[in-house]
């Protein structure tokens, strides 16, 4: 069978603020995200940090809406810590059918510290969404979509043994993917290397990173997003993409 390209995208949108991180009360804006997507066009994309909202239509559908994607699938996570009446999301946008969805939440370490203005900050819950992908062919793609905790906010080290259920869950979970077919992750993982973390999946043989180590994924030169590829999946090329968000539009075009 000849492989099959699919261009995949992975991005933190952050509540479609622009600006600095964790920018709050600002006012939610899409226009940028929707050119960055129509000029890129991926075929799949994995969003982290969408908003859903109770009362109008969430991002996720509002840029498969105004960008032009066929289907897309949004799960809330937690309270926005961005905007009230908001709640945080991971969304995927498909030219493709979308199937089988899932959501696997992580186990939650409960911390809290003091931001800089002297408000408290609690660790919201993360977890990762996966779903098939439908190819014209008749073929599929398993896509998983994952927001990892920020632990370092909270003075804290992602490898510490404290958080390795964390790490194993979702390593167990890739793997389990990995062996039913051709599978890509758009992750937002709050931590680099990935080896240190994913260090069980990313060995010969199983997973491999589209982007290069140590690729800045943040203005401030750190890797934080992959776009992570089971053994069945080749890349063929990948890069990131400079944007005014504080998470970089990362890219791969894959072959399956």
């Amino acid at each position: 069978m000849m492989s099959r390209r699919l261009d995949v995208a992975t991005w933190n949108i952050g509540g479609g603020v622009i600006g600095a991180s964790h920018q709050r009360d600002a006012v939610p804006d899409l226009d940028h995200h929707v050119g960055v997507l129509t000029t890129h066009r991926p075929d799949v994309v994995c969003l982290q940090e969408a908003h859903e909202y109770d009362d109008r239509t969430g991002q996720t559908q509002e840029l498969a809406e105004r960008a032009g994607y066929a289907h897309w699938a949004a799960y809330a996570l937690s309270a926005s810590h961005l905007v009230d009446g908001a709640r945080l999301a991971l969304g995927m946008l498909s030219q493709y059918p979308l199937s089988g969805l899932s959501f696997r939440a992580l186990p939650a370490p409960r911390l809290k510290a003091i931001r800089p203005a002297g408000e408290e900050w609690a660790l919201h819950d993360k977890g990762y969404l996966v779903s098939r992908v439908g190819l014209p062919d008749g073929g599929e793609v398993h896509l998983a979509n994952g927001h990892f905790f920020p632990l370092r906010r909270f003075g804290r080290s992602p490898a510490d043994p404290q958080f390795a259920p964390v790490w194993r869950a979702f390593t167990d979970d890739l793997l389990e993917l990995d062996a039913a077919g051709p599978v890509v992750a758009g992750v937002d993982l709050n931590h680099s290397p990935v080896d240190e973390v994913l260090g069980a999946a990313m060995l010969p043989g199983r997973f491999s990173s589209a982007l290069d180590a140590h690729t800045p994924t943040t203005p401030h030169g750190a890797q934080r997003d992959y776009l992570l590829c089971g053994h069945q999946t080749r890349v063929a090329s990948a890069g990131t993409v400079s944007t005014q968000s504080d998470h970089f539009y990362c890219h791969a075009s894959v072959l399956v």
